[in-house]
């Protein structure tokens, strides 16, 4: 019997957990219909799910069952192939149409992924309007945010403003903001400092958005001193008040609306806001109304727009955003050049879609493929409100039983970097902590003087991938793939701590102070891999330990439910969070005593529940100084040193995300060896990679 028939018996005898791939199809099906990566994901599952990982033979099993894999890769591409040619003769370009929606030419059409699937409200463009979605054009394309940050390289962009903010005083009660002219509107009506006195005091006075309690908290009155001018006075000292205005992650609080338009608005969180009007360089030409595609066309005074005065002119006449659903069915679509770019793929996806487009492109042209640069780390968060995760040592004495190395390899194919700081493993982060911080986190010790860091991690790592990869060894060009190292991986170490703390160990179980088994449930996010894969590889490295850990994998709403209540011990999640220097706005503030709660009431900061003293002043002190000040850098990195020390939540790896286009009709994209911009293409600033797109002249 061939090597692939078995493993379909193999998986289809076993089954498979449907609750993690979300529908019910059996194994067999996905082999006869060639849906490859739902087959191979499911192999991963298998793997998780249903080897015994404590068996000694695991890893020779394991290897075994890669090459069927790979066997299997070889065997069911042909039906992949054969399955897009006839979707491809019989449906013809996206949405089974002759031609692209809206009769546009394909050669000057770039074709976007849409982030979170079909639109269910493809009529709303209100941004404050409850249940809105940026990701298929609102906020990508039309909406433009007052200043813009570049994350590869953390430069503040000024895109409707002259510079930064003004503080009028030295309490920060006070600030003036000045715009740039000659910037309109899509309909033809001039962008004024009118309208963002009349935004900002729609923020502070309309109890239907559902931002408005922190605005009307915050803002005492804004007005326009002039044409270009804006005067805002605030109820109480805030110094980071260009925070709220600027595009940091993602988006930004504030977006700017017409007055003109939105001053005749009776309810604001009702309000569809269409056609919707806004100063970005494209406008709305076509949607679907079922949601599944829009269609943007480059406004013709586009230099008219924040993007053509401070970027220059977008290149694509045409974007259209269009889902197609399913990761096999986006691959289909781009290796057949009718997806130029897609958000996100697995590694799975990934192999699949290179193998079949040699246009197709990542951020790096080798391994770890992904864009490294996302901003926030994953790893594992403790209950500090519950024993005896309460107690630090206890924490540390688990992190020490964690192979990092193991995580990175098994988890994601070797394609993350070590994050032992709580924030993310980002460029921007590595002149101020990341540097500034070597010498200290390489000699910083546990009370007993045990030294945790092993900086030998990222070339370790390097060295097991370098002979079959194009990667550098040395510990420089180690660091750039992998990040800055991680804690060693020290089971006896481990082992001491606990028995320091009381806790005993027999015939290799681990019992607490008072004598009964240790159990630990590690409650991962099951719709993230990366949550997942981590939950169920640290859980069973802990029972190599010898504690009795378990992962219960939950969907998303129970998630956060049980993050926010405190109903967990463990979890993985990804509260160390940043794009730029000043961290205030996440783990700043994030991790302020302030926000802890009694576990059964719902904290929407300070999940972990931990208090630390020092740190909350630090928080406070931090919060009194503007993002560019140098004191922020300073005040962050004592707070770094307390957050090291005392370990509430314990990043393990950076988020890469593989992020392809497909060059065939577009090039000019950002990677790792052209970073002038990151590849966000879900982000606020996708708009301005927009102008250094370049067509190829394929028809």
């Amino acid at each position: 019997m061939a090597v692939e028939e078995n493993v379909v018996k193999i998986i289809a005898r076993r089954g498979r957990r449907e609750h993690f791939l979300g529908r019910r199809t059996s194994p067999f099906e996905m082999f006869v219909k060639g849906d490859i990566l739902l087959f191979l994901r499911t192999i991963d599952v298998f793997k998780f799910f249903t080897t015994d990982l404590e068996q000694p033979n695991y890893f020779e099993r394991r290897e075994f069952f890669m090459r069927k894999k790979k066997i299997l890769l070889l065997g069911l591409v042909s039906v992949l192939i054969l399955a897009s040619l006839i979707v491809v003769f019989v449906l013809g370009l996206p949405g089974g149409q002759s031609q692209l929606p809206g009769g546009v030419p394909r050669s000057e059409t770039l074709i976007c992924d849409i982030d979170g699937g079909r639109v269910g409200n493809p009529n709303l463009w209100n941004p404050y309007a409850p249940g809105w979605r940026g990701d298929a054009g609102l906020h990508t394309l039309l909406i433009e945010y007052m200043w813009e940050i570049n994350p590869t390289t953390g430069e503040w962009i000024p895109l409707l403003t002259e510079g930064f903010p003004q503080a009028l005083d030295n309490n920060y009660t006070k600030w003036r903001i000045k715009l740039k002219q000659g910037i309109y509107w899509s309909d033809g009506v001039e962008f004024t400092a009118d309208d963002v006195a009349f935004t900002i005091m729609m923020l502070a006075t309309k109890k239907e958005i559902p931002i408005y309690t922190f605005w009307h908290d915050l803002i005492k009155e804004a007005k326009a001193e002039d044409k270009y001018t804006v005067y805002i006075e605030l109820k109480r000292p805030y110094a980071k008040l260009i925070t709220l205005f600027a595009n940091i992650l993602w988006g930004a609080q504030f977006k700017v609306v017409p007055k003109h338009i939105w001053e005749k608005v009776d309810d604001y969180a009702k309000f569809e806001n269409n056609p919707p009007v806004f100063t970005g360089p494209y406008v709305l030409k076509d949607y679907d109304p079922s949601g599944y595609w829009f269609l943007y066309e480059k406004r013709k005074d586009w230099d008219r727009s924040g993007v053509g005065k401070a970027i220059g002119e977008p290149t694509p006449k045409y974007i259209l955003y269009y889902t197609y659903g399913t990761e096999e069915k986006r691959v289909i679509a781009a290796a057949q050049h009718n997806l130029d770019q897609l958000v996100a793929l697995t590694p799975e996806g990934w192999d699949a879609l290179k193998r079949r487009n040699k246009y197709a492109m990542a951020w790096y042209k080798d391994l770890p493929w992904g864009w490294p640069e996302d901003g926030c780390a994953k790893g594992i968060t403790f209950n500090c409100a519950k024993s005896p995760f309460d107690n630090k040592l206890v924490r540390w004495a688990l992190i020490l039983a964690i192979d990092a190395v193991e995580v990175n390899k098994r988890g994601f194919g070797g394609t993350v970097r070590y994050s032992p700081y709580h924030i993310p493993p980002l460029t921007v982060y590595k002149e101020p902590y990341f540097d500034a911080l070597d010498s200290w986190i390489r000699n910083f010790t546990l009370p007993d003087g045990y030294k945790p860091f092993d900086p030998e991690i990222p070339v370790k790592t390097a060295k097991e991938y370098a002979e079959k990869y194009d990667i550098s060894t040395d510990p420089e060009g180690a660091k750039k793939v992998f990040g800055y190292g991680w804690w060693k991986y020290d089971p006896a170490e481990a082992e001491k701590l606990l028995k320091s703390q009381g806790f005993t160990k027999k015939d290799g179980k681990w019992y607490l102070p008072n004598g009964e088994p240790w159990r630990i449930t590690i409650v991962g996010h099951g719709a993230f891999n990366d949550s997942t894969r981590i939950a169920l590889i640290v859980a069973e490295q802990w029972r190599k330990f010898g504690i009795d850990a378990n992962a219960q994998l939950v969907e998303a709403s129970a998630f956060t439910t049980m993050q926010q209540t405190g109903d967990f011990e463990v979890s993985t999640g990804w509260p160390g969070c940043g794009a730029i220097p000043d961290f205030w706005a996440s783990i700043g503030n994030g991790f302020h005593k302030r926000w802890v709660k009694p576990i059964g009431e719902v904290a929407t900061s300070n999940v972990q529940r931990w208090v630390n003293d020092e740190y909350s002043r630090l928080a406070d002190e931090m919060e009194k100084y503007q993002p560019t000040d140098s004191e922020v850098v300073e005040i962050g990195r004592e707070m770094l040193k307390i957050l090291i020390e005392e370990q509430p939540f314990t990043p393990i790896v950076g988020t890469t995300k593989i992020v392809p286009v497909d060059t065939y009709y577009w090039e000019g994209w950002p990677t790792a060896d052209d970073p002038y911009m990151a590849p966000t293409w879900w982000w606020g600033n996708f708009k301005l990679i927009l102008p250094h797109l370049r067509p190829t002249g394929r028809k």
